[in-house]
């Protein structure tokens, strides 16, 4: 039985396709197996590496939630200052604390306003609620440094003001001054005025830059002696502990 032209060359050229084909796999089986292994082996890579980029990413969102609530909580604060000081009329300057200053037995508030914005030593300086946080201790061109209630060093004359059986108002007049920065006093209250715990302080206005009727705070314990002519009041602040913006009050001209 003889074999046609075509098969035989059909029969060689499977052969040498064959050969060819085994010579390739041999001799170059590794870089086979790579172009085929290849999309596989990405797949597992990205597979290996989505938790490490997903925790990164929950990272990051975790990171600018806790940006936008320190944005929302600084925005209702700025609202509390400027519905507080548009209802009392009074000029004002805001600044944001950059921090605190110890220093031979000071204590200073640093804030980021100083002399180019109008402040100077004197100023009234409050809370969002308006509240007495201390007074404008020194200035320079662009910070300024406060001085808060419970100081030392932190003198501010102070009034109370109650009312009689006749509704007639009573002033009881001292001096307010922090003690070892824990505590502040309402000291020289004569011992006959009337006193009662609650009370609420305010400024007098006898400070040449501080006016009359900024709240300081409220009375919470009373100290008396049978043979001393002073009583000494132990004040409460009502201002915010911790404050991030607060509002320099400029005087009325």
């Amino acid at each position: 039985m003889k074999i046609s032209n075509g098969v035989r060359k059909f029969f060689i050229l499977f052969i040498f396709v064959l050969l060819l084909y085994l010579s390739i796999f041999l001799l170059h089986g590794e870089n086979i197996f790579f172009v085929f292994s290849e999309p596989w082996q990405k797949f597992l890579y990205r597979q290996k590496q989505d938790p490490i980029d997903q925790y990164d990413i929950c990272e990051d969102l975790k990171i600018e939630n806790m940006k936008l609530k320190s944005y929302r909580a600084e925005n209702q604060i700025l609202k509390q200052h400027l519905n507080f000081l548009t209802e009392s009329q009074d000029e004002f300057i805001l600044a944001n604390i950059l921090g605190r200053r110890y220093e031979s037995g000071f204590n200073w508030i640093i804030i980021n306003k100083g002399e180019k914005d109008g402040i100077s030593p004197g100023l009234a300086v409050v809370d969002q609620k308006g509240s007495l946080v201390g007074s404008i201790i020194a200035s320079e061109d662009s910070i300024s440094y406060v001085r808060p209630l419970l100081d030392l060093h932190s003198f501010i004359a102070a009034d109370i003001i109650n009312f009689n059986e006749d509704d007639k108002s009573e002033i009881t007049s001292g001096i307010i001054q922090g003690e070892y920065n824990l505590i502040v006093k309402m000291k020289y209250v004569p011992l006959g005025k009337k006193v009662k715990l609650g009370d609420i302080v305010i400024t007098s206005g006898m400070e040449e830059g501080i006016r009359r009727g900024i709240i300081i705070g409220q009375v919470t314990q009373i100290n008396k002696k049978p043979n001393d002519i002073f009583q000494e009041l132990v004040i409460t602040p009502l201002a915010e502990q911790n404050l991030r913006i607060v509002s320099v009050l400029l005087p009325v001209n």
